[in-house]
């Protein structure tokens, strides 16, 4: 009779000792499916169009994965000096090189990694736009400007602790830019959403930004002649041996492949920036190596072209 008595209660200490362990594993399963799904949403980039349109030209600076950009360190100085004015304070570079541009750029990136700049300055991340991305696939002005929206929406939600830079200014603000466009990247600057950094020859910048009132108020002139040095002559050595192609702003990966030494029939799709898209010169070149033109945007003086890498 003992023995019968105690079955129902060790069945129901058992019973509880099931249920226990069950909401505990429910439990854990709840968590780790939480962490789990936390872990994931972590890994998503909180500025997607920037990821995709743009470089962290500051993040590439941290890494180590910038030139030093000798013999630009005056217009560097310069370039800071604007940021901390409180009118015309969004820069523009001139120069016939867009390389010397680049180089600026990413000298102030270096300085900003490093905390070598004023304290309003080294919370910044320096962005390049990356025409090639923001261009690729795109075949009207709108899909362009739902892209270029996107990165300045983005740019503009970080307290002003993000700068744009944009090379080859005069393709998104002025009188040779989409009024669209151009609108959208004005009106971000105007309010002081985005701080930019423009980049352009001095002869675009005369025929089609200088005659604007609203942008002469917003871009201060950083001619870069000014600030040569005699270390560029080390540079213009370091350059010799790619002056046989007439080109420039060839992407890493588009020279390593005509490095490479492949010929014959290999082809590859690129997009190419011109003066003018219907160069009579122009089109003598395509045609001579039978390049395939997939589409254009004549406002951007841009092709997207299937061509031999010979070529």
């Amino acid at each position: 009779m003992k023995n019968n008595k105690r079955f129902p209660l060790v069945r129901l200490v058992t019973a509880l000792t099931l249920m226990v362990s069950l909401g505990l594993g429910i439990l854990v399963m709840d968590t780790a499916k939480a962490q789990s799904v936390n872990d994931s949403a972590s890994t998503k980039p909180n500025t997607p169009a920037l990821a995709r349109y743009t470089r962290d030209l500051t993040k590439l600076a941290r890494q180590g994965k910038l030139e030093t950009g000798k013999g630009h360190e005056a217009a560097v100085t310069r370039v800071i000096q604007v940021f901390s004015r409180t009118q015309q304070n969004n820069p523009v570079l001139l120069a016939e090189d867009s390389a010397d541009s680049t180089a600026v750029v990413e000298g102030l990136a270096q300085r900003i990694a490093t905390g070598r700049v004023p304290a309003n300055l080294r919370p910044t991340r320096v962005y390049s736009l990356n025409l090639e991305a923001l261009l690729a696939g795109v075949k009207t002005t709108e899909e362009l400007e739902t892209r270029l929206q996107a990165v300045l929406s983005e740019a503009s939600s970080d307290q002003r602790n993000t700068i744009l830079f944009v090379d080859t200014l005069y393709q998104f603000v002025g009188k040779h830019a989409e009024q669209t466009v151009s609108a959208l990247l004005t009106a971000a600057t105007v309010g002081g959403k985005v701080r930019l950094i423009g980049a352009t020859s001095r002869g675009a910048y005369d025929e089609y930004i200088a005659g604007d009132a609203m942008l002469a108020s917003l871009f201060q002139q950083v001619n870069l002649d000014d600030f040569k040095s005699s270390e560029t002559s080390e540079n213009q050595d370091a350059k010799k041996g790619n002056d046989d192609f007439k080109g420039e702003k060839i992407s890493d990966d588009l020279r390593e492949l005509m490095q490479s030494g492949r010929r014959g029939k290999d082809r590859v799709s690129v997009i190419l920036q011109v003066d003018n898209v219907k160069s009579g010169s122009l089109s003598d070149w395509l045609k001579r190596y039978g390049v395939e033109v997939n589409s254009q945007l004549p406002r951007f003086g841009t092709l997207t072209v299937e061509v031999p890498v010979k070529a």
